[in-house]
């Protein structure tokens, strides 16, 4: 199926040349920051942020290199963490100094994002998690880990001991209010806890530890991909399902099974989580008796986030959904603040000229890289043939497609299956041609 692309009156009067953000590069984290903002995470080193979901997208700071097609300098910001309303960080993968393959920096902004200042960590570390506490605390532990710690939002670090190292890399940091307390834990089945800010700490069963006859074999994945705190439980996310434990005493139970991503509303004091059947729920309560549907997504999940009672998902497809009180809207982000690249396939006509990226389909004059698109397929297309400056032929892998482009439509037309006709007619003459 196709849909014209154009529904905002922005647009309508004029051709549509706003760059779908997922087509520059692949989304992989959605941030809801205190002021409302929404940050989006791409993958290269940009970011990108809105006010409205549906608005506008600004371009943030960008520390992708064009110039590196194989991927071997690149910068990736893995995460957002904001204090307050003015002051955050970006981590991940980010070089400081003239080095692009040394990540041994991080963004950090004072006046809500406006601004974003490259600074130096110290020493070389790719950050695989952060906590950060709106006191100006942080915790930073990087993927083979290094441990820091800065209790001046992030102006300078001091690094701690650490319960990780190569053999046992980290999957999750978290602190309980305060910064004494916290816990963390790692791909090798590991999880400890410390009550000193990690100038020692002590070890905890997992679930695994203690269910392991009733998980079994089959389905161990070893790592603890989540932590988290809520109503003195302690809740991991770990071989596909969602365990929680009194603090005091570690005795693991199942609250939900084989599910996806999960996160703390904390203005609400309730959880949310996507399951393996893209059904999203809603807990009041640590127990199976508290929780509710909220709605069903059809689409593949890369990241949640659950802020004031609303919900936020960033799918494989690069839309983003925003549930809030049983009303659902997604959207595909775009931005005017840069130009639409080159499509990755492109085929002529002597005046116009027509292009593919994923389920994009653009035009422009021949000759120029002036692109505006023209529709938003249901899937991807993978080859374009244009008839007309009004028709073309596309190929999604599995169908062959004529669309026709009208004033205010896109309409497919499946084309007449050819090879069908030519096998029931009746064979008239057959010619057998040998090459040595």
């Amino acid at each position: 199926m196709f849909s014209f692309c154009t529904p905002s009156q922005e647009t309508i009067a004029e051709k549509d040349r706003r760059a779908a953000i997922g087509t520059l590069s692949r989304m992989e984290r959605i941030t809801i920051a205190p002021n409302g903002e929404i940050w989006l995470a791409r993958k290269g080193g940009c970011a990108y942020y809105t006010n409205s979901l549906d608005s506008n997208w600004h371009i943030g700071p960008d520390l992708s290199v064009p110039d590196d097609p194989a991927g071997i300098i690149a910068q990736e910001f893995r995460q957002f963490s904001f204090f307050n309303d003015k002051v955050g960080l970006i981590t991940g993968e980010v070089s400081f100094g003239t080095s692009r393959q040394a990540h041994n920096g991080y963004l950090r902004t004072t006046d809500a994002g406006k601004h974003w200042e490259l600074l130096d960590l110290g020493l070389e570390v790719d950050i695989k998690s952060v906590h950060a506490e709106k006191d100006g605390k942080v915790w930073l532990v990087g993927t083979v880990g290094q441990l820091l710690f800065s209790n001046d939002y992030g102006k300078s670090w001091t690094q701690l001991a650490s319960p990780f190292d190569k053999s046992n890399a980290p999957t999750c940091l978290l602190m309980a209010a305060g910064g004494l307390e916290g816990y963390a834990s790692g791909y090798g089945n590991h999880l400890c806890t410390t009550d000193n800010n990690w100038e020692s700490w002590r070890y905890l069963p997992t679930p695994l530890d203690q269910l392991q006859k009733k998980v079994g074999s089959k389905k161990n994945r070893l790592a603890i991909e989540q932590v988290l705190l809520w109503n003195n439980q302690l809740l991991v996310l770990q071989n596909g399902n969602l365990y929680h434990s009194a603090i005091n005493s570690i005795h693991w139970k199942v609250l939900h099974e084989e599910v996806s991503t999960v996160d703390l509303d904390t203005t609400t004091n309730s959880l949310v989580l996507i399951d393996a059947q893209s059904k999203v729920w809603r807990y009041a309560k640590p127990n199976a008796n508290a929780r509710k549907a909220l709605f069903v997504h059809p689409a593949h999940i890369i990241d949640l986030k659950a802020r004031n009672g609303v919900v936020y998902l960033l799918d494989r497809q690069q839309k983003i959904t925003r549930w809030k009180e049983g009303q659902m809207q997604t959207v595909v982000p775009f931005t005017k603040e840069t130009k639409i690249p080159t499509p990755g396939m492109v085929a002529h006509l002597e005046d116009m000229s027509w292009g593919i990226e994923g389920k994009h389909i653009y035009q422009a004059e021949r000759g120029t890289d002036d692109w505006f698109r023209v529709g938003i397929s249901e899937f991807n297309n993978w080859d374009i043939t244009p008839l007309s400056p009004k028709c073309a032929i596309v190929w999604t892998g599995k169908q062959i497609r004529k669309v026709e482009v009208g004033t205010d439509t896109l309409r497919p037309y499946p084309l007449h299956d050819w090879f069908n006709a030519f096998f029931e007619a009746p064979i008239t003459h057959l010619e057998l041609q040998i090459i040595n």
